[in-house]
């Protein structure tokens, strides 16, 4: 007495029907999630070009911006023409260097902010 595997299921046509809907469903997911990826992909694409085309201006600013703060720097030269004569080490010249820079900031932030987006 061999028994053979068991037969299948009776199949319904309600059952197939179903399952055939849902495979279309699926694939109908499918096309939709490949889209949605296409169209995320573009607008990165968009972005990292929007990205690429970014100039900093900054450098160029501060050029422009450096003989405006002469008075700035002569008195930032003088203190490290002072320090290199010091001898105890204590002497710096960071107050001045600030103010320097405060000086071009000053200078620069109006024209940066102006040529953003």
């Amino acid at each position: 007495l061999s028994r053979g595997p068991p037969p299948p299921p009776p199949t319904r046509p309600e059952t197939d029907r179903s399952l055939g809907r849902f495979r279309a469903d699926v694939a109908q997911m499918t096309d939709e999630d490949e889209r949605e990826e296409e169209v995320e992909e573009e607008v990165e694409e968009e972005e990292e070009e929007e990205e690429e085309e970014a100039v900093d201006t900054r450098p160029e600013l501060e050029e422009y911006c450096k003989p405006k703060c002469v008075k700035a720097w002569v008195a930032y030269q003088e203190c490290v023409d002072r320090v290199e004569k010091d001898t105890t080490g204590e002497a710096h010249c960071t107050g001045q260097y600030f103010d320097y820079w405060a000086c071009v900031d000053k200078c620069v932030a109006p024209k940066l902010f102006d040529s953003l987006k």
